[in-house]
């Protein structure tokens, strides 16, 4: 027997029994173990040791004995068998036993079976059963009790419990006919479950003890072969439901359905971090329809309209005094049953205060039942019973800080429960499925010291195992197995959580992985632990670590159809589930996963935080991705919900998704081909990143006379933003080349450098126009001193032309430079194109120049100022500019608007320092001035202008006077 170290640590009284908790030294993780258990447990050891097997007997039905009377009063006590690994007694009881000489057993069995036989007389019920094996498992009447269980669950529909009595049998028998009879009986239950790998394990157990694969037999009305039936099992179930897609290649909204009653307000939920993830759907194939749940509400969902569509339904708990609940850690996600719908709901109302007539001057606080474990009729929603109103489960109703999401189990319900006193606990509970009522509350672990991430680390949902154990990762640095009919735990395996002291940075850097159940559905059962750094693959029997592997910064494990464990962040890792090699690392996806994905034949379909992607499981390579729109929406938990059809759960909404190929044809179809046709393919193909392809199409959307005007600019910003996106991330890079070709590209999309024609003939008027204007600011800026900065010639015209848009750009608009400095884009763009056109000569603006003539003559002829403002601001560069800021200034002054014409005067001066008339402008500047009352200025004025020519402003000045 291994030996188990004693240890001088306080004990701990557990929450339901009467056996301490202890910890290994150095650990902070405790569990149920009792001194006078393992006292015994060494005796019986040593009388093994000495071969007094009678003894030891004796010593093991004392022990047997005292677990019961423990296990009724609540308490399940484990013992140490291994460094950080701990058995139920009663499990490894079993083992002693079973070890032990045939006389030992002889002798065991003389005492256990007159129990076994009675307590299976009168069992009637498959858990009944179920128990009576549970805890005569080396009874001689444990084999008829097998058989009494498979018959019984047959009967009843549970097929999982009765091919898993079936295997049991299968292992423990010695006649190669009741062998091969229980893999065919295996095969056939599997079948009827659709369970393509265990009806191959099965059909390999028939051929291997004796059967024929190929001689048929009856099976529900009809002959057929065994390996016929493994194949069936394999193929899809026909239901009302179609069978999800080997790949979904995602393409446009279909539509998008609010959540009624939605735990988190839209305005809550939009101001959360990233898209909250906490709502799991899961597909009823029986009625069509998705189950959604949070913390206040469960819906049914069915996502086809009209009149054969199911009718769909909403239970809520949602009241006044409700708060929303912490929807930023927990999960929530409904469990199926016969006809059920099971789900932990929390209402989160603040606490009952009232007077205490003991102590008057402290009131009361008492918190209310807001944990809430419901089952829901699977047609209408309406309440078959809620846990909270149950004896028993009060307590955890009212005190839990946190009550996991349901798993339904052969007609029970399994919810891991958290609770804190002067430590956290963690316990299994079982309801009945029938009636909700308490049937044990199985302490597991707890953890002293510290709250390991405080209340943010809720428990993920309970997980079967296949060979029917129920296994719980505590988030409390244990993972434990349960046996379910009585609660009795397997084994505990310990592994090290991380250290308190870097939790902070965990958590402020966003890199906390999200609950994950235990995965099960492989040989091993693999757990990735909320309060852990590795990922751990046990063994499903024993509990011991087989192999152990980093997580990295993935946020999800999950498994693939293979088996192989995934890990999902910002890039998709796998490993083989049976050695924990790395199969592959796939490259980074750009975006991280904000929520489980749904999980295909051939690959992942990923919410990340603002995109949906498609990725490899082949070599984790992303195959695809589509930008989303409003992500607090759209972005959520994927599921696919059939070959043409993929559902995203946010917070507030259900979002339906077609696939690429459905989308372009229904376009085609509503609207033919031809520029709206183009501007909607144009603008899908861009939020799925395909930017040549979708340039083809908005650029034809955008040419002029297809498209309404707003259409027509949708079209326009649609393509900048595809460009300007390259040419910022060609630069980034360090390509010149690359960038100068895609902003200048991007640039006949912007404002006031159409494609067609090189001027607008007005200025920006409408919201979007300005939109698109300011939005190319920054880019404009960045192309017009690239090229103006340039070697080749051929780039200063558009250098003009980049500036002067930055000329006409919305009021207000700001330019970012190099630095990070954001300054006025009209006034940079007037300063950097007069520099341009004087240092490279005159001929680059002779386009502007000829314009800027026309608006001088129209404006002198109308004699309006209005026209010669509008010239200065439009072609700050023109020959014709200090013309018309002469004149200008002097309408002004003739209409009284002497500060306006001071204004104009300055310019003047600052930016014509060669113009004749600057002596003129500077004494009619100090006349304005005076009359102004600005006399301090006048005499000793500082603006640039003055500086640069201080002799020439006084002489001037004394002029004038």
């Amino acid at each position: 027997m291994p030996p188990r170290a004693r240890h001088t640590l306080p004990l701990v009284v557990i929450v339901l029994g009467l056996a301490p908790a202890s910890a290994q030294e150095g650990e902070s993780t405790f569990t149920a173990r009792d001194p006078q258990v393992d006292a015994l447990l060494d005796r019986a050891a040593e009388k093994e040791r000495q071969g007094d097997y009678a003894e030891a007997v004796r010593q093991y039905l004392e022990l047997e004995a005292l677990v019961e009377r423990l296990r009724q009063a609540g308490s399940h006590p484990v013992t140490e068998v291994g460094p950080g690994l701990d058995a139920g007694v009663h499990a490894h009881l079993r083992e002693r036993v079973a070890a032990l000489p045939p006389d030992g057993l002889r002798q065991w069995r003389r005492s256990t079976d007159p129990r076994a036989r009675e307590a299976l007389a009168s069992a009637d019920e498959p858990d009944a059963i179920e128990a009576v094996i549970a805890r005569y498992p080396l009874s001689s009447a444990a084999d008829e009790a097998l058989a009494r269980l498979a018959e019984a669950s047959f009967e009843r529909g549970e097929l999982g419990r009765a091919a898993r009595a079936l295997a049991r049998i299968e292992a423990r028998a010695d006649d190669e006919a009741v062998r091969r009879r229980a893999a065919l009986l295996r095969l056939h239950a599997a079948r009827a479950l659709g369970d393509g790998p265990g009806a191959r394990d099965a059909l390999a157990a028939f051929i291997r003890h004796g059967g024929d694969a190929e001689r048929p037999g009856r099976f529900a009305g009809r002959e057929v072969a065994p390996r016929a039936l493994a194949e069936e099992a394999a193929r899809p179930a026909r239901t009302a439901h179609p069978a999800p897609p080997a790949s979904f290649d995602p393409g446009g909204l279909v539509r998008s359905i609010g959540l009624s009653a939605p735990d988190a307000p839209e305005a809550l939920a939009r101001r959360l971090p990233r898209p909250a993830a906490h709502q799991e759907p899961v597909l009823d194939p029986e009625r069509a329809v998705v189950l959604v749940a949070d913390g206040k509400t469960v819906r049914a969902l069915p996502w086809e309209t009209g009149g054969a569509a199911p009718r769909g339904w909403t239970f809520s708990v949602q009241d006044d005094l409700a708060a929303p609940s912490r929807i930023e850690a927990a999960i929530y996600r409904p469990a199926l049953g016969h006809g059920r719908v099971f789900a932990t709901l929390h209402r989160n109302r603040p606490a009952h205060v009232s007077k205490d007539p003991e102590n008057p001057d402290k009131p009361r606080v008492e918190r209310r039942k807001d944990w809430r474990v419901v089952a829901l009729d699977r047609a209408t929603g309406a309440l078959v019973w809620d846990a909270a109103d149950q004896p028993g489960f009060e307590e955890v109703a009212r005190d839990a800080e946190w009550v996991s999401a349901p798993l339904w189990l052969d007609g029970g319900v399994f919810v891991t429960v958290l609770a804190k006193q002067s430590d956290l606990r963690a316990s299994l509970v079982r309801l009945d499925g029938a009636t909700g009522a308490l049937q044990y509350r199985t302490f597991l672990v707890s953890r002293a010291a510290y709250d390991h991430l405080g209340l943010g680390a809720p428990p993920p949902p309970p997980a079967a195992a296949r060979t029917g154990e129920v296994v719980v990762a505590t988030g409390l640095g244990a993972v434990a197995s349960v046996e379910p009919s009585r609660g009795e735990p397997t084994w505990v395996a310990r592994y090290p959580a991380v250290p308190e002291s870097t939790e902070a940075a965990l958590l402020g850097d966003g890199r906390r992985p999200r609950a994950t159940a235990p995965l099960t559905a492989g040989g091993l059962i693999v757990v990735a632990p909320v309060d852990g750094i590795e990922v751990l693959a046990l063994d499903p029997a024993t509990g011991r670590a087989r192999w152990r592997a980093p997580r990295g910064d993935a946020r999800l494990v999950l498994e693939a159809p293979s088996g192989d464990v995934l890990l999902l962040g910002r890039r998709l890792v796998a490993l083989e589930r049976d050695t924990g090699r790395v199969r592959f690392v796939g490259p980074d996806l750009g975006a991280t996963a904000a929520a489980p994905p749904a999980v295909l034949e051939r690959e992942l379909i990923v919410a990340a935080d603002r995109e949906l992607l498609r990725v490899s499981l082949a070599d984790g390579r992303p195959l695809a991705r589509l930008r989303l729109d409003d992500p607090h929406a759209q972005a959520g938990a994927a599921l696919a919900l059939g070959p043409q059809l993929l559902a995203t759960v946010s917070t507030t909404h259900l979002s339906l998704w077609s696939p690429l190929e459905a989308t372009l044809r229904e376009l085609e179809r509503r609207h033919g081909p031809g520029p709206r046709s183009d501007l909607l393919v144009g603008a899908l193909r861009a939020r799925r990143g395909e930017v040549d392809v979708a340039l083809g199409h908005l650029e034809r959307a955008a040419r002029r006379g297809g498209l309404d005007e707003t259409s027509r600019l949708q079209a326009r910003q649609l393509a900048f933003d595809l460009l300007a996106a390259r040419a910022l991330s060609a630069r980034a890079a360090g390509d010149r080349a690359g960038f100068l070709a895609a902003a200048g590209r991007a640039a006949t999309f912007s404002w006031g450098w159409d494609p067609a024609d090189a001027r607008e003939a007005r200025d920006p008027q409408s919201r979007e126009e300005q939109a698109l204007a300011t939005g190319a600011a920054d880019l404009l800026r960045a192309l017009g001193d690239a090229l103006a900065e340039g070697d080749d010639p051929a780039g200063w015209p558009q250098a003009v032309r980049a500036y002067q848009a930055l000329v006409r750009q919305p009021p207000g608009t700001l330019a970012g430079l190099d630095s990070g400095v954001r300054v006025s884009a009209r006034a940079y763009g007037a300063r950097r194109v007069r520099e341009l056109v004087a240092r490279r000569g005159r001929d680059l603006y002779a386009e502007e120049d000829r314009a800027a003539e026309e608006a001088y003559r129209l404006a002198r002829a109308s004699d309006q100022p209005e026209g010669l403002a509008r010239l200065c601001e439009r072609y700050p560069a023109s020959a014709r500019v200090a013309d018309a800021r002469w004149h200008l200034a002097a309408a002004l002054e003739q209409r009284g608007l002497r500060a306006e014409a001071a204004r104009e005067l300055e310019r003047l001066i600052a930016d014509h320092p060669a113009d004749a008339r600057r002596p003129d402008a500077l004494a009619r500047l100090v006349r304005a001035y005076e009359k102004l009352r600005l006399l301090a200025r006048a005499r000793a004025p500082s603006t640039p202008w003055s500086r640069s020519s201080p002799s020439r402003a006084s002489r001037a000045t004394t002029a004038r006077r």
